[in-house]
């Protein structure tokens, strides 16, 4: 379970570490926060391979990853400069998963809404998405990943997130489907 959700879920973290918002220290209240907005506009290519402990194919072949568009952020600095809470609002994004010569595209649309809470020795993020997750079609056969609902996700990472420590699905509703099978048979060589 933790491979076939995390590496979707890692994609958009990559992103959101990509566009500067992730900062380190100790949360404060709320009510404390300063309210920030901005759009990032993305053109990320990301490699999972085989073998690979960042970033861990889910098939028995290297898959190349693209994710372009942008993302439109909302998000809370304490008075330490930390990021207490953020929103992703990504329905401009537009990713691909190619291997073999064939592609996937993956429709990602809905918020994600991030809580953070730092400590020394690591970061626990809560992810809650609602709406259309990860949805990947393949013709003749309709959608084989993803789905409609909502999602919400603990994460925690080391201090400096480049290492994803622990994994728990925490609630999950409405019709996903997360079996990386279907995904893997069709980027397959066979």
């Amino acid at each position: 379970m933790f491979k076939r959700i995390s590496m979707a879920l890692a994609i958009v973290l990559i992103l959101s570490l990509a566009s500067g918002t992730w900062m380190s220290a100790s949360a404060t209240p709320a009510h404390a926060d300063t309210h920030y907005q901005y759009v990032d506009e993305f053109d990320l290519y990301i490699d999972f391979i085989v073998g690979d402990p960042d970033n861990p194919s889910p098939c028995d072949f290297n898959i190349a990853h693209h994710v372009y568009g942008n993302i439109r952020y909302n998000y809370w600095i304490d008075e330490y400069g930390q990021t207490t809470r953020e929103i992703e609002i990504s329905g401009n994004l537009k990713a691909d998963f190619s291997a073999n010569g064939k592609t996937l595209n993956v429709q990602i649309q809905g918020p994600t809404h991030y809580l953070y809470e730092y400590y020394p020795e690591y970061t626990v993020v809560t992810a809650k998405s609602t709406g259309t997750i990860r949805f990947m079609t393949v013709p003749h056969q309709g959608i084989i990943f993803g789905g409609a609902g909502q999602t919400i996700e603990t994460l925690t990472f080391t201090p400096d997130f480049v290492s994803l420590i622990d994994y728990r699905l925490d609630k999950y509703v409405g019709n996903y489907n997360f079996d990386w099978g279907p995904f893997c048979e069709y980027l397959g060589p066979y």
